[in-house]
Parts: C-alpha cells; structure tokens; sequence
C-alpha cells in the first residue's frame, strides 16, 4: 500500500510540473538551467523572438536557395561589438526559422565565397537584414531577396580551336570578383558580384592559357552593362 502511494506521488509530481511548464509557456516565460540533481532556488529567464523567412535569388522568378547557411547576430547599442547568436540552414523551398534570445540588435546575413548564378543570370554573394531592435516574443519576417548582377561570358580559342582549361579572372580595382576555367568548348561564364553602373566601369578580364597551348596569356579592359554581354577572346 504504501509502495502504491508512492507511485501515486510521483506521478503527481511529474503532472504539476509538466503543468507548471505549461503555465509559464502561456504566459510567455521560458526557462531553463543546468540540471543539478536538486531543485534550483532560482531560474534564468530568457526573453526571445522569432524570426523567420526565406531566401531567393530575386522577386521576380521566386526561385529559392536550399540547403544555405542563414547566420544571426547580435551587437550593443552603439553597434559596437557583434557576436553570433545562431545559424540555421535553409529547407528545400528556401525557407528558415529561429528563434534567439532579444534585447540587442539584430542583423540576419546570408553570404558565400563566391558570385551566385542561376538559369536566370547573376546574382550578388551576400545579404543582409537588420540590424533591427525586436521586441521579446514577437515574430518578425525576415526575407533575403538576392539582387542581380551583371554577367560576362563568351568563348577563347587558339588557332581557330576552343581552348580548354584556360583562367579566366574578373577585376575591379584591383579586387577579384570572380574567376572561373573554360569548359572543354572553350566556353567561360563570370559574375560582377553588382549591378554596374555606366560609372562602375571600367573593369578588367585576364585570361590565361593551359600549358597545351603554350600558355598564352591575355589582359583587356572592358564596360560591363547589366544584365550582361558577351566576349569571345583569341590567343
């Protein structure tokens, strides 16, 4: 008899608490701590917003990024300091959600190391939302629209024949924008990583040959206009 109170008790207890749980959660609190083994005197509350969005390669085809890295920040006041908060990848359709302690600014970012590209053309290689002050237990949309950039692309031959392998480097200011080799026709696709404008120019494309056609070399400057041109090359 007293085994089955026992059991009765505890079993109680784990009901009160899961309803103490459900309590706090309605009222907006969550808590949590380390687990000691003995009851805590005193719990941590922590106050966070939900952010949610999606990322695209531009408004107007909706096309989305999978399977990409969305990180978050925080940062003082003053925007002073900044410190990550979280990452989270995106889902199939582009989509992706967190939630992250509030009270700093917020800044949510996507970037990559290289020029983004779909059947639709060029895109930049980093976005950034924020930053942004949220209130705690609020939900707020974050969508990433990626916006177009110009592309260059053509072909380079030798001697009347597709050159294979070559590198193909893009710059501006000195800073490289994008590079790339040509495929076995001789044909190369390069991103400015922006939208040029008439005074963004000029820029400059520099061409090396492969070894097997005695490594030839070219440099030209260029005019970039959006959404692109092309540009064949002879070495």
């Amino acid at each position: 008899m007293l085994a089955k109170l026992r059991k009765i008790n505890k079993r109680t207890q784990m009901l009160l608490s899961i309803a103490l749980v459900l309590v706090i959660a309605g009222t907006g609190l969550f808590t949590y701590g380390k687990v000691t083994g003995k009851l805590k005197s005193s719990a941590v509350v922590i106050e966070v917003v939900f952010i949610k969005g999606k990322l695209v390669f531009d408004e107007l085809s909706g096309e989305p990024l999978g399977g990409e890295k969305i990180y978050f920040y925080g940062s003082g006041p003053n925007g002073i300091y900044s410190y990550k908060l979280d990452e989270v990848e995106t889902n199939g359709q582009g989509f992706y959600e967190a939630m992250i302690p509030s009270g700093d600014m917020v800044t949510v970012e996507w970037k990559k190391a290289t020029p983004s590209s779909s059947a639709n053309g060029c895109y930049e290689v980093s976005k950034r939302w924020g930053p942004i002050r949220m209130s705690a237990f609020t939900y707020q949309n974050a969508n990433l629209i990626l916006q177009p950039s110009a592309f260059i692309k053509g072909q380079v031959t030798s001697a009347g024949q597709p050159m294979a392998g070559a590198s193909v480097k893009l710059f501006k200011n000195g800073r490289i924008l994008d590079s790339g080799s040509t495929d076995t026709k001789g044909y190369y696709f390069l991103c400015s990583n922006n939208t040029p404008e008439l005074t963004q120019n000029p820029y400059v494309l520099q061409i090396n040959g492969s070894a097997n056609y005695g490594s030839k070399s070219k440099t030209e400057t260029i005019n970039l206009f959006w959404p692109g041109i092309n540009k064949d090359f002879a070495l």
